[in-house]
């Protein structure tokens, strides 16, 4: 037996062709889609956070070797620096 908010139902309801045909049916498919479509309008930008989030991360990577690779270099040059006496820059001139 078909049954509508738990009280036996007509012939007509059990069909479903009532709901279907109401207008209230298009008003809750509409606003059913709308919803749907935020979801994966949010789901989308999630998709391109994390893809930023991961090609930062990469270039973080790729920026941190960098750096300790040219470290040695840095600190010849800084030891090179502090060699230089005024009287290096005075004949210069």
């Amino acid at each position: 037996m078909c049954k509508v908010f738990g009280q036996p139902a007509s012939p007509q309801h059990c069909s479903g062709a009532v709901f279907i045909d109401s207008p209230d049916f298009y008003v809750f498919l509409c606003i059913s889609f709308y919803f749907i479509i935020i979801y994966f309008e949010i789901q989308r930008g999630l998709v391109v956070t994390y893809i930023c989030m991961f090609t930062c991360q990469a270039d973080k990577a790729v920026a941190e070797e960098k750096l300790e690779a040219a470290r040695p270099a840095l600190e010849e040059a800084e030891a090179a620096l502090q060699t230089i006496k005024p009287a290096h820059i005075s004949t210069g001139k």
